[in-house]
């Protein structure tokens, strides 16, 4: 079923809107492709959706613990923080499109933030998990895995998310790709993190569409230099300060039920990973 639902992600992710729209748009406004392109993934998430709830997942559980909330919380502040501000506020970049592009822009974060966390997250996320504790404790190998359930999820998930992006290896920048192959495992990572905490797949779909917003507006709809040395030196502080909080609540999920809940549909009495799988 993995390698089914892969498939289809794959499939979604290199599906030739551009080209469709191509043979009916002939001029040359990018922000046509954009709304096409976003159109699509917010479709295609409404079918993630429904093979979720076909699994038994669920995508928002019926109650949200404000504690499980605010633990997560640096992860919506390092998705902020992905927009240039120091640069911003030097002049060294500015946003100059049109409201409409940007509205248009927008639509597409979040038609491509939705679509990615609701097939990782809300399903690749719990197929993972169900694997890592059907693996029979044979003794031989894998058994590492099963003390630690939740945490090698989060980390085997997050590989598999980033290692999706190599098809963009295909429009040949080969190194930017591997480079993106590099972040987007723990931007994967830092949504998994949301998602196991909170159960609330939208809310990691929140955080990386905010992630993706903010980081890619400049390039966009503006112009200018974004990373300049003072922009890098204070997106990295941020982004080591907090990553290491989440990555100690990475290793932590293991104690929280919740996971499990959110994973397996069981909302109204919680149960311990181990019982759920």
């Amino acid at each position: 079923m993995l390698l089914i639902m892969m498939l289809f992600i794959l499939g979604v992710v290199t599906f030739p809107t551009r080209r469709i729209v191509g043979w009916f748009y002939k001029g040359e406004n990018e922000f046509v492709f954009l709304l096409a392109d976003g159109a699509e993934r917010l479709l295609f998430s409404a079918l993630m959706i429904r093979f979720a709830l076909q699994f038994g997942f669920r995508i928002i559980p019926r109650k949200t613990r404000i504690i499980a909330v605010l633990s997560v919380l640096p992860a919506f502040v390092i998705a902020v923080n992905n927009f240039p501000f120091v640069a911003y506020f030097s002049g060294d970049c500015a946003v100059n499109e049109s409201a409409e592009n940007i509205l248009i822009f927008a639509l597409w974060c979040l038609g491509v933030g939705t679509f990615e966390e609701i097939s990782f997250r809300g399903v690749i996320l719990p197929l993972v998990f169900i694997k890592i504790n059907k693996i029979k404790d044979d003794g031989k190998r894998w058994v590492f895995l099963k003390k630690k359930p939740v945490f090698w999820t989060l980390a085997l998930s997050s590989a598999i998310f980033a290692l999706t992006h190599l098809v963009n290896i295909f429009n040949g920048n080969i190194g930017g790709t591997f480079f993106q192959v590099g972040y987007t495992f723990l931007i994967g990572a830092m949504c998994g993190i949301i998602t196991v905490k909170t159960g609330n797949v939208l809310l990691s779909a929140l955080a990386h569409v905010v992630y993706n917003f903010c980081g890619m507006l400049v390039d966009n709809c503006g112009t200018g230099v974004m990373w300049t040395a003072p922009q890098m030196i204070f997106t990295a502080a941020v982004g080591v300060i907090l990553g290491g909080y989440l990555i100690a609540v990475a290793f932590l999920s293991d104690r929280d039920p919740a996971p499990a809940t959110y994973m397996l549909g069981e909302d109204d009495e919680p149960v311990l990973p181990e019982e759920a799988a």
